[in-house]
């Protein structure tokens, strides 16, 4: 194939219907991507150190929960909303207010994730009110930003892994039991260095 061929332009269809197959398609790749979203292929689609910390993540609640079922689930459902959402990013679905609140949402999870590294660093500093609100805030910042292109299962799924993890005890046995300041630290570094790649 030449470089003119390759770069010609698509002819135009006679009555085109884009709108149709390109719904289709993006239908077609949320339902794909979310079926297959498993925790190692993610790691397709997401950097090394993002899939150390869902890993990371994995192994904490399932240790906390004692239900490595309940721990799979959780993951799984941090996969398919993040995959979802990188579709219709990627697919440019999302208004201009909707862009907006993901916007805030990013925002509001970059402050998430400073508090954690600092209630882990600084002694004394664990707050669980705190950190709950704002694990509240994005969820429901994350679902302002779907909710029109997502079903109630989806939505559903969001709101399960935010209430568990901004769930009270959940948030003190992570930070005050030094049991597992191991795995707490380890995660605390995976976290630093998405700050400093502008992961997160």
């Amino acid at each position: 194939m030449t470089d003119r061929q390759a770069t010609a332009p698509l002819p135009l269809l006679p009555n085109p219907a884009p709108s149709t197959a390109r719904n289709l398609s993006l239908r077609a790749q949320k339902k794909i991507l979310g079926s297959v979203a498993t925790k190692n292929v993610v790691k397709l689609f997401i950097d090394d150190r993002s899939a150390h910390l869902l890993d990371i993540l994995h192994q904490l609640t399932r240790e906390y929960t004692n239900n490595k079922r309940r721990a799979d689930k959780l993951l799984n459902y941090t996969i398919k909303t993040a995959i979802k959402l990188a579709v219709l990013i990627r697919n440019e679905q999302l208004t201009d207010a909707q862009l907006v609140r993901c916007g805030e949402f990013r925002r509001k999870f970059h402050q998430a994730a400073v508090t954690f590294i600092s209630f882990h660093e600084v002694d004394f500093s664990f707050d669980k009110v705190y950190l709950r609100e704002i694990m509240k805030d994005c969820g429901e910042l994350l679902k302002g930003v779907v909710e029109m292109h997502l079903t109630g299962k989806s939505l559903h799924r969001i709101d399960e892994v935010f209430k568990f993890y901004g769930d009270d005890v959940w948030l003190e046995w992570l930070f005050l039991d030094s049991r597992h300041r191991d795995s707490l630290h380890a995660a605390v570094m995976d976290l630093h260095q998405l700050l400093r790649d502008g992961v997160i």
